[in-house]
Formats: structure tokens, sequence, C-alpha cells
């Protein structure tokens, strides 16, 4: 594992723990492809509930859609993060994640 996807998934599970919303508008896989192989780090399930993978440990939250980005919570500290929404529909997770589009 390089450092940093190590860096990416641990700051995947620190988020995860301050998150709090909900909602629903996305469906399906997003994620990006590392060396040729296809990576989930989130996965909607279009009722306001979204999955987030952290180096093989699932955390449960919850989405809102809106004003062009996605809203996620979970984990015990209520606290909200919003990721943009790009204009193909891919997530913006910033330096840590990357870009997160749909798995086709």
């Amino acid at each position: 594992m390089t450092i940093k996807r190590f860096a990416r998934n641990t700051a995947a599970v620190l988020l995860v723990s301050v998150f709090a919303a909900c909602g629903n508008g996305f469906a399906g896989e997003y994620g990006h492809s590392v060396n040729g192989t296809w990576e989930t780090i989130m996965t909607f399930k279009g009722n306001g509930e979204v999955e987030l993978d952290m180096m093989g440990n699932i955390m449960v939250g919850k989405y809102e859609v809106k004003d062009g980005k996605v809203y996620i919570t979970g984990g015990k500290g209520g606290q909200t993060q919003a990721f943009r929404i790009d204009e193909q529909g891919c997530i913006d997770g910033g330096m840590l994640f990357g870009t997160m589009c749909r798995k086709q």
C-alpha cells in the first residue's frame, strides 16, 4: 500500500467518524481506478444511505444532495462534510480522496 493511498484511507476513516445529514439523490458506486484496478470509496444506496469503504471497513452514514454538493454524515460527531459535484457528476474529494466518479 502506498503512503498516499494509506493517507487517503486514514482520512476517510477520520471523516466518516464526524459526518451527519440525510437525504437522497445519488445511487451506485463512486470511486476511481488505482493502477488499473477499480477502488470503490462511496456506495450511495439511493435511500439517503451511503457506505464508505475505508481499508476494508464499511462505515454507514446518511447523505443529501443540494446546491451542487453532496453532504455526508455519520459517526459520533454529528458534523456534516460537504463534497462538490463537478460538471460530469463526479465528486471532488480534494487532495486526499481525489475525484470519485460513478462506476460504469
